[in-house]
């Protein structure tokens, strides 16, 4: 059973298209690309399309350990976790996206196609939208006005195990 914490991680994740993805380089140096979303499973797994030959998927085989960063308007999320390259054509057929033919023109049966699948293992949001987002508008004019700290608690942050 979900917490209401992972639920409104999951719920904002929906509302992403893309994300930044970080990796490992072979000298230990990170990287980052952005990447559109191909899918996120029932079990919270989250599905980029790439070709088996790219250096992200060879830096996924040196070292699993990955982040994904995601940023729309008033909304921030970031993911921990363990990527995997597969070529499950299963997968790869329920996540296709016609949008993936300018990188792989034979569409979903191209044999350079592959999926990196992410497991989150930690994620973190700063939900700032709606409501909250007046709230903490108001509360940072304030703080700004009279020289106190703000309230920690208006930036909707939580931290959150997957």
């Amino acid at each position: 059973m979900l917490t209401e914490s992972q639920k409104h991680f999951y719920e904002l994740l929906d509302d992403f298209d893309s994300a930044m993805l970080v990796t490992s380089q072979p000298n230990g140096e990170l990287r980052s690309r952005p990447m559109a979303i191909g899918g996120v499973s029932d079990n919270g797994k989250i599905y980029f399309a790439t070709s088996k030959t790219s250096a992200k998927n060879a830096e996924i085989h040196l070292d699993d350990h990955l982040a994904l960063t995601m940023q729309s308007g008033s909304k921030f999320l970031s993911v921990t976790g363990h990527g995997k390259i597969t070529d499950d054509r299963t997968l790869i057929e329920k996540y296709y996206s016609t949008a993936w033919k300018l990188w792989f023109p034979e569409g979903k049966d191209d044999p350079a196609l592959s999926l990196i699948e992410v497991e989150p293992i930690e994620g973190e949001y700063w939900d700032q939208s709606g409501g909250k987002r007046l709230e903490f508008l108001w509360e940072a004019g304030k703080a700004a006005v009279t020289g106190e700290k703000m309230d920690v608690d208006l930036s909707g942050h939580q931290k959150v195990n997957l």
